[in-house]
């Protein structure tokens, strides 16, 4: 990035405070804590392990749902993607996965739960026979495999960079802490749990997300002001070329020395030095960026100049709304709930929360942008992606960290 673009180092991300740090181990042994006592609620049935004896009242049915769909995938992987691309791109996550929930409710739950059977295939088998059965447990056993990887990555994530470990071990760390507490309760572990998590980690999120959206200073990246021309140090304008009038009246552009018809960076006003502080960005946004464009899901060219996944996201809504409906993890909760009637009130109230808690972690994207994007001194960029003499409009930036990152200035400011 130096030698090449003349552009400044990436910064390290800060390292995490230690109240963190103690603050995440405490409630880990606490949640650990009530799944291993959950063991004696079981009592060698196995109609308690898998389905909690069918007992779980609605306002457990309700957060623990909520739960399976608030998880890593939905909120840091939520976040990831509207970092990465933009709003709707992280938002369809919390959109697909209520919009399940809630068909649930109203089409299948009240069924799964007078069905009284202990997984999902079993009603398969009592319908198609053995064969459908494994085929249908072997193809969940898969499709769950990968849901728990995407978890597990996101609890370790957090888990590394908070305790200062690799990723890797942090990885195993948070699959025997989850194996501890699941293998001595089961379900009744599960539940009970995701009821003091969701309580803890739900109003957590709404504060966060809420909090970060309200302070942020700026909404999003804003229309580049580029950069000093690292090869002629000496040269009035730079590489970069304003896109339109409105930003080359926004930063004093002049014209440039290659194409005097276009405006650059203006090196005498913003570097006043002689270049050795400037006034700069890494020219990632030429054309600046919205918090949210609300034509995204309907106009295929709302994010000009960056491509826009129109198809993938209607995709995605439509494959997390209709694939979920044979979700082991939202059907269990459905056979465990103590009435049909609990079963598809929790489903739909399930839903709704995730709309709640997801959705403005679509928002953190474009403040997250702004903080640690490509603009920003934590960027890092890639040889391959440099095009002409314009660097790459795409970044390298560890997104959970630098939401961790943010999130800290929350808790400093309160």
């Amino acid at each position: 990035m130096k030698d090449i673009c003349g552009l400044p180092c990436p910064a390290a991300h800060p390292d995490p405070a230690s109240g963190f740090a103690i603050g995440i181990g405490i409630m880990v042994l606490i949640f650990c804590g009530i799944g291993i006592a959950a063991f004696y609620f079981v009592g060698g049935k196995a109609e308690n392990f898998f389905v909690a004896g069918r007992s779980l009242p609605l306002y457990v049915v309700v957060l623990t749902l909520a739960s399976q769909s608030i998880d890593s995938n939905a909120l840091l992987g939520n976040a990831d993607l509207s970092y990465k691309f933009h709003f709707f791109d992280g938002a369809v996550l919390p959109i697909g996965l209520g919009l399940s929930l809630i068909l649930n409710g109203i089409f299948f739950a009240h069924h799964i739960n007078n069905e009284l059977v202990l997984t999902l295939p079993d009603v398969y088998a009592k319908r198609y026979g053995m064969a459908t059965e494994i085929v249908v447990s072997l193809c969940t056993c898969v499709s769950f495999t990968c849901l728990l990887a995407g978890n597990l990555v996101g609890m370790g994530a957090i888990v590394g960079y908070v305790f200062g470990i690799s990723d890797v071990g942090a990885v195993f760390i948070s699959g025997f802490i989850c194996l501890a507490y699941v293998a001595s309760g089961g379900l009744f572990s599960v539940a009970y749990t995701d009821v003091v998590q969701s309580a803890v980690g739900m109003i957590g999120c709404l504060a966060v997300a809420g909090w970060l959206i309200g302070n942020a200073d700026k909404e999003a990246p804003p229309p580049s002001i580029g950069f000093p021309n690292a090869a002629n140090a000496s040269a009035v304008s730079g590489m970069y070329m304003y896109p339109d009038a409105a930003t080359a009246a926004l930063y004093d552009g002049v014209p440039c020395t290659t194409n005097t018809e276009n405006m650059c960076y203006n090196q005498q006003l913003h570097c006043p030095d002689g270049g050795t502080t400037c006034t700069a960005d890494n020219g990632a946004y030429p054309f600046g960026d919205q918090r949210i464009f609300d034509d995204q899901m309907t106009n295929p060219y709302a994010l000009t100049p960056f491509p826009n996944a129109l198809f993938w996201d209607w995709a995605t809504i439509f494959i997390l709304g209709f694939g979920n409906l044979a979700a082991l993890d939202f059907q269990a909760r459905c056979m465990a709930a103590r009435s049909p009637t609990d079963a598809r009130i929790g489903c739909i109230l399930g839903g709704c929360l995730t709309f709640i808690i997801g959705i403005p972690f679509s928002y953190l994207g474009a403040i997250t942008r702004y903080y640690y994007g490509p603009d920003s001194i934590y960027a890092e960029f890639e040889g391959k992606y440099f095009i002409s003499q314009i660097p790459t409009l795409f970044a390298h930036t560890r997104l959970t960290l630098s939401f961790i990152c943010l999130s800290r200035h929350v808790f400093a400011a309160a």
